[in-house]
């Protein structure tokens, strides 16, 4: 059932008055998809805040020597040791230069896996003189992967917690981006109180004029002096 039909409105004015609350009430309804709308904003920004902050965080860590110091650092080096291995089971073994760009990309860290890759780099390591080349060549490859897979599994173990505490935070952080801000929210309530009004004096004189029309007295109304 429509407004007009529910209030049954006689005449022009009457009309005037229900299209009043009509247009009111629509207003009512943007005023719920702005405040939507400003919720959407604070909550992309806070993602994007939140994005830049694990950008730094990883500089952060690169820079004090604190890789893990948080989920993304942590995980940036899990990927720079993946990257590794992959290098190493497809290079047949370690080379100067992959354990340099390892070591470029992480800031010099983790020392103790740079100084135990360093050590199965061809001419590493102590192999008894009559040990064939092959051999050799083979167990640093082996060597090395299990460098790498140990500081693999320490980072893994290390790293749920690590997120569940950033994902605790992010998490609140978004929680309080549910409210707007304090200045948005005072606007759309101030709004809201001057739509609120409009629509109940439209509707206040619209049941006037149909009482007064239907033969009913109508007191007249209340008037407060403000002024006092």
């Amino acid at each position: 059932m429509s407004v007009l039909e529910h209030m049954k409105p006689v005449g022009p004015v009457e009309e005037l008055l229900v299209e009043r609350m009509v247009t009111t009430y629509w207003r009512w309804r943007r005023v719920l998809v702005a405040e939507r709308g400003e919720i959407a904003d604070e909550m992309r920004g806070v993602t994007r805040q939140m994005k830049r902050e694990e950008r730094t965080s990883i500089e952060s860590a690169l820079w004090d020597g604190e890789l893990e110091s948080s989920a993304a650092s942590v995980r940036f080096v899990i990927a720079k040791l993946q990257s590794t291995r992959r290098s190493v089971e497809n290079d047949g073994g370690l080379t100067e230069a992959v354990l340099q760009r390892l070591a470029e990309a992480c800031g010099g860290q983790p020392q103790y896996v740079l100084i135990g890759l360093r050590s199965t780099l061809p001419g590493g390591g102590d192999y008894p003189a009559d040990m064939p080349e092959e051999q050799r060549i083979a167990d640093r490859r082996e060597r090395a992967l299990r460098i790498i897979d140990n500081a693999l599994a320490t980072y893994g173990q290390e790293l749920p917690a690590l997120e569940k505490l950033e994902n605790d935070e992010a998490e609140a952080r978004r929680d309080a981006a549910l409210l707007p801000r304090t200045e948005v929210v005072e606007k759309i309530l101030r709004y809201e109180t001057t739509l609120e009004r409009q629509f109940y004096r439209a509707l206040n004189q619209l049941e006037r004029l149909q009482r007064t029309r239907n033969g009913e007295t109508v007191p007249p109304p209340l008037m407060m002096d403000m002024s006092l």
